[in-house]
């Protein structure tokens, strides 16, 4: 059985390292500080998969290394109803889908219309073979405002994209993916 949840307070280095360690392993790299709100999957206990984001921030993460090209956005941007997607994170098979799906119905209770985020192309190849559409945004990167440690990310190709998607239908196109594994027992979401 896999559970989703929120991470505990105390958790935070642990899921740091895990986090840390899944970014070497994939882009030889570190990663940014997690964002405020996390969700953990576990399976026995143990780690399985994360999921970063950030909702009712003054200026989020992600502003801070893109100047973001606000009339690309689908509609006009209002922050009170973004939310950030950070760090995403698995090793074990059926527990990506579950931790988006608990970022994106959680933003949703916030009242967020939008997730925003950075994702490379095969992630978002990856969200779209899900059911999720993807508004690229345009940005411009700000190379010195990343730390060292994390900017093999952003230097090793294909390069990340600064993007959007609607909440309400990734959602929907999670719900429809994830809810077999709800009926089975396999898989527990607490928010």
């Amino acid at each position: 059985m896999i559970t989703i949840r929120l991470m505990y307070d105390g958790e935070r280095e642990e899921v740091t390292r895990f986090v840390n360690r899944t970014m070497q392993q994939q882009y030889h790299c570190g990663a940014h500080v997690l964002l405020k709100e996390v969700f953990v999957a576990t399976r026995n206990n143990i780690l399985v998969g994360a999921m970063a984001l950030s909702v009712d921030e003054p200026i989020f993460s992600l502003e801070k290394i893109y100047t973001l090209d606000r009339t690309t956005f689908p509609e006009k941007f209002e922050r009170t109803k973004a939310a950030q997607l950070g760090r995403w994170a698995a090793v074990t098979p059926l527990v990506a889908q579950p931790l988006l799906y608990a970022a994106v119905y959680h933003a949703m209770r916030f009242s967020c219309l939008w997730g925003i985020g950075e994702v490379k192309p095969p992630v978002i190849r990856r969200f779209s073979q899900m059911g999720i559409r993807v508004i690229r945004l345009g940005a411009t990167l700000c190379l010195d405002e990343i730390p060292p440690s994390v900017l093999p990310y952003y230097l090793l190709p294909p390069p990340p994209v600064p993007c959007a998607i609607f909440l309400r239908d990734a959602e929907a196109a999670l719900r429809e993916k994830i809810t077999r594994s709800i009926t089975q027992n396999e898989l527990t979401i607490i928010d």
